[in-house]
């Protein structure tokens, strides 16, 4: 009797530790090429990989005895600064040049340079009490740091990209330009000094208006040339909400610093710790009540009920300035309402963001809010139409059954 073939056998698979920081946390092979793994590469991802332990061994004595300001946390936390994905023919990661470190820049990036300047620092808080921070102050810090130049061109060409002009070339160079600006901003992240703490900072703010920028409204349908991602996931923040939340890391290192300095006005938030929740409303609360019964018998509860609480305060904070009084406002300095979602994003707990991703219909309502919050900066070039899309696709996800819950939200963008 013939001997029967022995089934091909697969070869297994051999585990290795050297993998970067994204590929184990997706618990996907990596390919361990260095800079940039392919894994990273091709999903547009800032490619980082963790030390060897004995060399974390040698970093962590180092840095016990030289007291770093540097917590060992910040590289991890690091990881939440992602590239926008790119992808699609025409806009695909083989088209855009290698992204050095550089100080060299070139005719192009002086046009950008002056675009910056005439236009799209003016164009971004729309205020003059601190339009002078972006146009004049995040150039001069640039001068000293070339990723945060990098980063001010990168924007500067999204926003010409925005009105039309020269669009596939802007977006490229934007593309180029933001790269770039974040494997600097990776270098110095790990040694957080005095002279760089500005720095770190500015570049963490042109870091998050590029990211909506760039991926722009969640319906849009030509976001697959920049993010493969459905409209329901970029709508949930899966991608931006940890880069987002990632900056605390930073402002906390840099915080004590950057609040002595010109950039001061960016970081104050008025009264944001004196409103008393129990004795003013917003013309919102009325409605926020209301959504406790969606989460009544939940184990969640009390992480609903912070989140509600952290709502409310913005929505009070934000409504102020719609009641302010001319004289009340200069005392100010300026309108601060388009601080309100951001606070949100920082304030919310971990645990919230996690149901959020699971989609469970209480962390969607409440999301739903946000996005109206978000929605009264409309007119802001790079967060156009993100509220009303938020506010429509967790609509699409809940049903009829949320209805009542969801009836304000949609009101409040427009859609019912």
């Amino acid at each position: 009797m013939p001997e029967r073939a022995q089934p091909n056998q697969r070869r297994a698979h051999t585990k290795s530790r050297r993998g970067c920081i994204d590929c184990k946390r997706r618990r996907v092979k990596c390919s361990e090429e260095k800079p940039d793994c392919s894994s990273c590469i091709r999903r547009g991802l800032l490619c980082i990989y963790p030390a060897s332990a004995t060399s974390s061994r040698l970093e962590s004595r180092n840095i016990s005895e030289s007291h770093s300001p540097v917590p060992s946390a910040t590289t991890n936390q690091c990881s939440d600064l992602k590239l926008v994905p790119i992808s699609g023919n025409s806009l695909s990661v083989a088209t855009i040049p290698d992204c050095t470190s550089t100080t060299t820049f070139d005719m192009n990036d002086l046009a950008l340079l002056h675009h910056w300047t005439i236009s799209t620092s003016l164009d971004i808080v729309r205020c003059p009490q601190v339009d002078y921070c972006w146009q004049t102050v995040f150039p001069r810090i640039a001068s000293r740091h070339p990723f945060v130049m990098h980063g001010i061109l990168s924007l500067a060409a999204l926003h010409l990209a925005y009105r039309k002009e020269r669009t596939k070339e802007s977006i490229l160079a934007a593309i180029r330009h933001h790269n770039t600006s974040l494997q600097g901003f990776r270098d110095n992240i790990l040694h957080v000094t005095n002279e760089n703490s500005e720095g770190l900072f500015v570049s963490s703010a042109l870091n998050i208006i590029y990211i909506f920028g760039m991926l722009g409204r969640p319906s849009r349908s030509d976001t697959a040339e920049v993010d493969s991602s459905s409209p329901t996931t970029r709508a949930l923040g899966s991608e931006w909400i940890p880069m987002i939340r990632g900056v605390r890391a930073v402002l906390h290192r840099v915080y004590d610093h950057v609040r002595l300095g010109p950039l001061s006005p960016l970081l104050e938030l008025g009264n944001w710790n004196e409103l008393d929740m129990d004795r003013e409303l917003s013309p919102e609360d009325e409605y926020l009540y209301q959504i406790q019964e969606t989460w009544a018998l939940s184990e969640q509860n009390e992480t609903y009920n912070e989140v509600l609480q952290v709502l409310r305060r913005c929505f009070l904070y934000a409504s102020q300035f719609t009641m302010m009084d001319k004289q009340t406002l200069e005392k100010w300095s300026y309108n601060r309402s388009w601080a309100a979602p951001l606070v949100f994003l920082h304030w919310a707990p971990d645990e919230y963001f996690m149901q959020l991703q699971q989609r469970q219909p209480p962390a969607l309502i409440l999301f739903a809010y946000f996005g109206a919050l978000l929605h009264d900066l409309n007119d802001f070039w790079f967060l156009e139409g993100w509220g009303r899309d938020i506010v429509q696709i967790i609509n699409e996800q809940l049903g009829s059954y949320w209805q009542p819950w969801m009836d304000r939200p949609r009101q409040a963008v427009g859609l019912a």
